[in-house]
């Protein structure tokens, strides 16, 4: 669940019609503090995509992902920011994009789909229909090479040979079919909501309709600043400031997991202490339990409760699971 203080490019362009101009001239007037353009793809990879990575890369002894690494274009983007912002952001889409294609490489589709999906889901309101097709014909590409590399790959030996066919599947999969993902990461883009929307009701753009996050009521809110004449700047708040560092990963052995029943799972990751929103994420991401009812009621306290109140509970567990690096050992 994302910062309420902040909002994604998505659904501004929903809310208020804009046009790719518009989000330029937008991010450009932003403070660079009140722009996050990497937030939702890096929640992806360390909350869908590490995890199946790295448990893979064991199988074949190759060890984890830590620089300095023959597989270090497996990690995520770190770039630095330079002072045109807007490069820095072209930049990081870049490689941001070359990093998914890579991944398309190695991961099966249905892994690399359940990121995809929690990205659609926090920027677009009524997200099933928006690039529909594109998705499709991507996912079933993927999972199409997926059946074809999947003798090669349990015959490799090395991490050259891993490398090898890694290189062959992504090459099998067309370009063209990872283009729309570009306009999917400057709709990925969060920034600072008041000080996005301000800017935005000062060029005189109206509310063509309310999104998840922007009603009327806290459109009226914000913009009664403007009659203040505050700065966009002084809108960024507390809130968009830097964080305090990440806690550090949290590993779970693939003992605990792997080939196991969700009870198996949940009683022995319980014994070993580890706490519950990390628990359903090893059900939900590598043990592949889309079941939300079924975790919540794994994970919670009164097994009678309704149906909603179990994927509610789920829900919750997995929004704090996207706030940890969490990774097999």
């Amino acid at each position: 669940m994302l910062n309420p203080e902040r909002i994604p490019i998505g659904k501004l362009k929903q809310a208020y019609g804009l046009n790719e101009r518009d989000i330029q001239r937008l991010l450009s007037a932003l403070p660079p503090d009140g722009t996050f353009p990497d937030t939702l793809w890096r929640n992806a990879y360390k909350s869908f995509w590490f995890g199946p990575l790295e448990s893979y890369l064991s199988g074949y002894r190759i060890g984890t992902l830590f620089k300095p690494s023959k597989l270090d274009f497996l990690l995520f983007p770190e770039i630095a920011i330079q002072h045109d912002d807007y490069f820095y952001i072209s930049k990081l889409e870049e490689q941001i994009i070359v990093l998914f294609m890579s991944l398309s490489g190695i991961l099966i589709s249905n892994i690399l789909q359940d990121g995809i999906n929690y990205i659609f889901e926090e920027i677009y309101d009524d997200c099933n229909d928006i690039f529909r097709n594109e998705r499709e014909i991507l996912f079933n590409k993927i999972s199409e090479e997926d059946k074809n590399y999947d003798i090669k790959f349990r015959t490799c030996e090395n991490i050259s040979q891993l490398l090898e066919t890694m290189d062959w599947k992504r090459h099998a999969i067309p370009h063209k079919y990872f283009t729309f993902l570009s306009s999917v990461f400057i709709d990925s883009i969060i920034v600072n909501k008041s000080a996005a929307v301000r800017y935005i009701f000062e060029c005189g753009y109206p509310l063509r309709r309310e999104v998840k996050g922007i009603s009327k009521a806290i459109l009226e809110r914000i913009t009664a600043s403007v009659a203040q004449n505050a700065p966009v700047h002084d809108i960024v708040s507390s809130a968009d400031l830097p964080s305090t560092p990440e806690l550090p990963p949290i590993f779970v052995p693939s003992e605990l997991w792997q080939g196991k029943t969700p009870q198996a799972v949940r009683d022995g990751m319980k014994q070993e202490g580890y706490a519950d929103p990390v628990i359903a994420h090893v059900l939900f991401t590598w043990c592949k339990l889309k079941n939300k009812k079924r975790i919540g009621i794994l994970l919670g306290d009164n097994p009678d409760q309704d149906e909603s109140a179990h994927r509610r509970r789920a829900n919750n567990l997995l929004d704090e699971a996207r706030t940890l690096t969490i990774s097999s050992a």
